[in-house]
């Protein structure tokens, strides 16, 4: 996880601490996407259960990798794991970088809408902007 994060975010990247902390949190989920005939790992997701909310709190996939689909697949799959464990969930939220145009639109194409927004929120003071995902109550 730790070497795909860092090839996906660079310096932003979790630590290997942070990752540990991740794995062994019992409300979260972290799901791996590796190519079927090398198993190499091409793309990720974590999520956690915070009362009636799912946060996905970090999501990347390789540059070679990107636009064939597996961040939708991930995102799904995910969402439909915790809905399946915790159906009370009633919204997935995300903080995405107010100068990620590309997540923006992934995420509004996902049926995500912006809710608000978070001034200087990352370390190189953009803004983040908080996007939400009303999920369907079982």
């Amino acid at each position: 996880m730790l070497a795909l994060d860092k090839a996906v975010f660079g310096s932003a990247a979790y630590t290997a601490e942070q990752w540990r902390d991740e794995l062994a949190n019992r409300s979260a989920c972290v799901l791996l996407a590796q190519t079927a005939t090398s198993g190499n790992a091409e793309a990720f997701v974590s999520a956690a259960v915070a009362g009636d909310e799912l946060e996905i709190r970090k999501m990347g996939v390789i540059a070679d990798c990107r636009r064939r689909g597996l961040a939708g697949k991930l995102l799904a799959q995910v969402i439909a794991r915790i809905h399946g464990i915790y159906p009370t969930v009633r919204r997935c939220l995300i903080d995405v970088a107010a100068d990620n145009g590309t997540a923006i639109e992934f995420y509004r194409y996902q049926g995500f809408a912006e809710i608000a927004r978070r001034r200087k929120y990352y370390a190189n003071g953009a803004d983040a902007i908080v996007m939400e995902k009303i999920l369907s109550v079982v």
